[in-house]
């Protein structure tokens, strides 16, 4: 079965100067077809942001991985999103 990961642009940090989004993996919880809460189960599967004020999501695919952050860009309107997976 193929999932669409949405996730509240209330989750994340946002830097408009960077025009990053970013956020901790183990922050991210999404709740499965059998109502188990998981933190960021879709690893580096495509996502999407969603601002539940104006009805609009974004999408974002991996791009990198580096130093335990994982890079994910909507290269639609040239935005990042860092996940924090290992922040020790």
């Amino acid at each position: 079965m193929v999932h669409e990961y949405i996730y509240d642009i209330r989750a994340f940090h946002w830097d408009a100067r960077t025009r990053t989004f970013s956020q901790e993996a183990h922050n991210l919880e999404w709740v499965d077809d059998e109502w188990d809460v998981r933190a960021f189960p879709n690893m580096k599967e495509h996502f999407f942001i969603k601002n539940h004020s104006t009805g609009e999501m974004r999408e974002f695919t991996f791009v990198t991985e580096s130093h335990g952050d994982w890079l994910f860009e909507n290269a639609e309107d040239n935005i990042s999103c860092v996940i924090t997976i290992d922040p020790f």
